[in-house]
């Protein structure tokens, strides 16, 4: 079992937190102590007018609302009972068993886990004080060992056997990311060939996750972190981040730029094959969108991944060979595919919108150019020069004078103001 205490200034924000997951049919109320009412009964005024009382008794105190979590194993089957037990002893233990508490059951997460609402102001207005972290946590584990609960204290790098075949898409709430993302990375780092980040994460991103390094992070800059996310189906970041110091497997950017080095010309074997599988596809297929180009490579363990333009990078395309397990950016190609690839519209080239096809996803490519490529220049028309612009007299123009018009305003003001 692991507990996590949080304190807070406002009462309400806990409370709301936790009302909203039951609005979503994501949690549910199973006790209430020391509540004026039954839990069946309570309502939502109930809950807080009685804790916003308690807490309005010592203005001095400043974090006086508690948020506790319980967090038990996977696959634990335990009843409501059981955590009504576990609660009261927790509290207990914590010197908050005659304070107004409200344990919530989540079931947003792949492990079962309560949510404890409370405040640490007593009935006298006197604020209670917490043991040492370390106390709670001894407890935490005895008590777990009491229970027959599994999972005691914080994760350790034994908890982990990294498999392959174990590796499958982050789901958030569906699998705990901690785990999941250190097999998906274990599997990855050591298996496949890259030689940046962006090629990592042509890769990763098959597995719905992201390495995201922060501001300056690598060799030529003093800060060098490394956060991984989940992606949701629509490719937006979800959850928090993890620090790539807290995975087992630790993918830092230091064992990241190890594995560039050794990388380094590892790839060019297989670069052959792929340009030929592709090429062949496009002469097959005259026309195809990315998505029928992904249908026929699958066979072949070719998969098409797309970068999208961002603020001050622009798009690309990665090959992912899962049969030599490299990835191959569209620098990689010979420059007569490359041409292919643009002239095919798979990606947004900068200063053209050759990118549309792959949005509308029909239509030929040559009308594609035609309805958004960029107009041809003008021939025979030379543009102005800037020294024209400024010195050029418009007609009718001649006569008149900034200067004048200039005086004629000031005079005007000074009217106004006398």
């Amino acid at each position: 079992m692991v507990a996590i205490v949080k304190k807070g200034l406002q009462i309400s924000e806990a409370l709301n937190y936790n009302e909203k997951k039951v609005h979503q049919g994501k949690a549910v109320l199973i006790h209430a102590a020391n509540f004026t009412k039954d839990t069946s009964q309570l309502s939502y005024h109930d809950k807080i007018g009685i804790l916003q009382k308690r807490t309005s008794l010592n203005e001095r105190f400043q974090k006086k609302a508690l948020h506790i979590t319980l967090n038990f194993s996977p696959g634990t089957p335990i009843r409501d009972d059981q955590l009504k037990a576990i609660a009261s002893e927790y509290l207990q233990h914590l010197d908050l068993h005659l304070q107004p508490c409200l344990v919530y059951r989540h079931f947003d997460a792949s492990h079962p886990h309560i949510h404890i609402v409370s405040t640490s102001i007593r009935r006298d207005g006197s604020a209670i004080t917490f043991p040492l972290k370390a106390s709670y946590t001894d407890f935490c584990n005895d008590l777990a060992e009491r229970m027959g609960l599994s999972w005691k204290g914080p994760v350790t790098s034994q908890y982990y056997v990294p498999r392959p075949e174990d590796a499958q898409r982050v789901r958030r709430g569906k699998k705990l990311f901690l785990p999941a993302a250190n097999r998906i990375l274990d599997t990855v780092t050591n298996r496949y060939i890259f030689t940046s980040l962006d090629e990592l994460n042509a890769v990763l991103g098959l597995y719905q996750l992201k390495a995201c390094p922060t501001k300056k992070a690598f060799s030529e800059y003093p800060y060098r972190g490394l956060l991984y996310r989940a992606l949701n189906e629509n490719g937006k970041f979800e959850g928090l981040p993890l620090k790539a110091s807290l995975l087992p497997c630790k993918p830092t950017i230091d064992h990241l730029e190890r594995r560039f080095e050794e990388n380094q010309g590892r790839k060019t074997p297989y670069l052959g094959r792929v340009q030929t599988m592709v090429d062949f596809t496009l002469l097959k297929n005259p026309g195809s969108d990315l998505s029928s180009l992904n249908r026929e490579l699958a066979p072949r363990g070719i998969q098409c991944v797309v970068c999208p333009p961002q603020k001050k990078k622009a798009g690309n395309l990665y090959f992912v060979d899962h049969e030599s397990r490299c990835v191959f950016s569209l620098s990689d190609l010979k420059a007569s595919l490359q041409e292919k690839i643009h002239r095919a519209g798979f990606i947004e080239v900068p200063g053209s919108r050759l990118g549309a096809k792959l949005s509308s996803g029909s239509g030929d490519t040559e009308d594609a150019l035609k309805k958004h490529g960029p107009a041809p220049p003008r021939l025979g028309v030379k543009p102005p020069d800037g020294l024209d612009i400024l010195t050029r007299v418009e007609p009718g123009s001649e006569n008149t004078s900034p200067g004048k018009e200039f005086k004629s305003r000031k005079k005007n003001k000074n009217r106004l103001i006398h």
